[in-house]
């Protein structure tokens, strides 16, 4: 008894000195996914769709949710012709003009006439005097499309959305 009490004494001793931290499995960190995009404008068709006008002011809004840990995102405009890239700006959780909501955030991009790429008109760039058409009076009209792209950055991933074809109209009333 007295030899087991020693070894009892002399092994407290040694483990008096030692930290044992005992900790439960790892932490799942969840994949970086969107859950949801949409976007909207100031300016519709007669059909609800919404569209950017060319030759006016547009505002266009757009807005995620998503799973994950998102540190930033990345968003831009990429005409559907000849894949122009406009608007391309890195966003953070607390960047201005983004207004944060429940999982997800909304941004609003103001885009001055001649501003959204749609690359209409002749690929290689060039005008002929058969593409000019002198209209007395404005008629809308589709002239390209546009897509809007997000890739959100997390910890160890992205996640990509890329919009359906956005309109580009000329001659908005």
């Amino acid at each position: 008894m007295k030899r087991s009490a020693l070894l009892l004494s002399l092994l407290t001793l040694l483990l008096a000195g030692c930290e044992v931290i005992i900790t439960g499995p790892p932490a799942v960190r969840e994949p970086l996914r969107v859950l949801e995009a949409t976007y909207r404008s100031n300016f519709q068709d007669q059909n609800g769709r919404y569209l950017i006008c060319d030759n006016r002011t547009t505002t266009l809004i757009y807005r995620f949710r998503y799973q994950g840990e998102l540190r930033s995102w990345r968003s831009y405009l990429r005409g559907q012709t000849l894949g122009e890239v406009r608007g391309d700006r890195t966003f953070y959780p607390r960047s201005p003009g983004v207004r944060g909501f429940d999982s997800g955030y909304e941004v609003t991009y103001q885009m001055a006439p001649f501003f959204a790429p749609y690359a209409g008109g002749d690929p290689a760039g060039a005008v002929t005097p058969q593409a000019i058409d002198v209209v007395p009076v404005p008629q809308p009209e589709v002239i390209g499309n546009t897509r809007l792209h997000l890739t959100l950055r997390g910890v160890g991933d992205d996640a990509t959305f890329v919009s359906q074809n956005i309109p580009v109209v000329a001659n908005c009333p």
